[in-house]
């Protein structure tokens, strides 16, 4: 594979249709995400140096990464979001996680909380069948609130959901140019509203960090190589 700045994927998402929320841990959680941090105290060592390939980076920070995700904290926020829309002009969103065990929470909480939505979803290992099939539906102009819910590696296989206004991801990724591509199955050809990326993010976590290259990578001050994350980025990453 040929060297690849990460970052110059980010600037593909202009500022405006990126909307970031800072979220507060409880203290429950915040006790959870410390106790991974001392079970997973071989991440800096992992990556201390630099000179692993970004997918070897984000591995390493996997658990803290899902510990984040699993907040009921996010989840309240991102349910007050869907109904705060779902009240205004119609709700159409779409939901990336990296992580099943939080996309079959999420598809649980939605379908038990918002009787009043079509909820699709899909994972790794749904058939083809069914997957199309959810996604005509989901596309289908019939007034309804949908949500979509989609595991991240899954969401990258080209689909298209243009009928979607707003896409939540329920953390940063490591490589910015995954978010460009959820991004990217809303904002296709044929869509004609106005879109939005909202992604949730814990404070004083890895998340943060994330967020904060993220800047830096648009900024110039750091590059991200998918091939030999330097020694910069890897400190930035294990510093939460």
């Amino acid at each position: 594979m040929s060297a690849l700045r990460a970052g110059d994927s980010a600037l593909a998402l202009p500022d405006e249709v990126v909307s970031t929320v800072t979220l507060e841990q409880s203290a429950a959680e915040r006790a959870e995400y410390k106790a991974v941090l001392a079970r997973g105290a071989y991440r800096v060592s992992s990556v201390r140096g630099g000179g692993k390939p970004c997918f070897a980076v984000a591995m390493a920070l996997s658990a803290h990464r899902q510990a984040c995700q699993r907040s009921r904290v996010k989840r309240h926020a991102l349910f007050a979001d869907l109904q705060s829309r779902a009240a205004g002009s119609g709700c159409r969103a779409v939901i990336f996680t990296e992580y099943r065990e939080v996309h079959a929470d999420i598809v649980s909480q939605l379908r038990m909380r918002f009787p009043g939505f079509e909820v699709f979803e899909f994972s790794g290992g749904t058939a083809a069948a069914k997957r199309h099939s959810a996604i005509r539906s989901f596309q289908a102009n019939d007034g309804r609130n949908k949500v979509f819910v989609i595991t991240m590696r899954a969401g990258n296989v080209g689909i298209t959901l243009t009928a979607a206004d707003v896409v939540y991801l329920l953390g940063p990724c490591v490589d910015p140019s995954d978010e460009v591509q959820a991004a990217g199955r809303i904002h296709r050809l044929g869509q004609t509203r106005q879109v939005l990326l909202k992604k949730f993010v814990m404070k004083g976590t890895v998340e943060e960090s994330i967020v904060e290259m993220h800047a830096k990578l648009k900024a110039g001050t750091m590059s991200l190589n998918k091939d030999s994350v330097s020694a910069a980025v890897a400190r930035l990453l294990c510093s939460k």
